[in-house]
């Protein structure tokens, strides 16, 4: 489609990129989505382990420090913009 329009002008008209962007971003955010939620799917199976289930309590009573600091991070980039 797009392939056709650049060799049927011969690169002499603008041609739209807009949506090829559009899609491209989409696709990017899809597979970061499911890649996110394989991990997540991943560590939840870890859990079984003794190593990985101690390393897990750990997180869980740091959890709201971990938020905090987060937090703290973003309100820091956001403000130094």
């Amino acid at each position: 489609m797009l392939h056709d329009e650049l060799q049927r002008t011969f690169h002499t008209t603008f041609v739209c990129f807009a949506v090829l962007v559009f899609w491209d971003y989409l696709q990017r955010l899809l597979v970061g989505l499911i890649l996110f939620i394989s991990i997540i799917k991943t560590l939840k199976l870890c859990r079984y382990i003794k190593t990985f289930a101690r390393l897990g309590n750990v997180y869980r009573r740091a959890s709201s420090d971990i938020m905090v600091f987060a937090v703290c991070c973003v309100l820091g980039f956001k403000g130094s913009k």
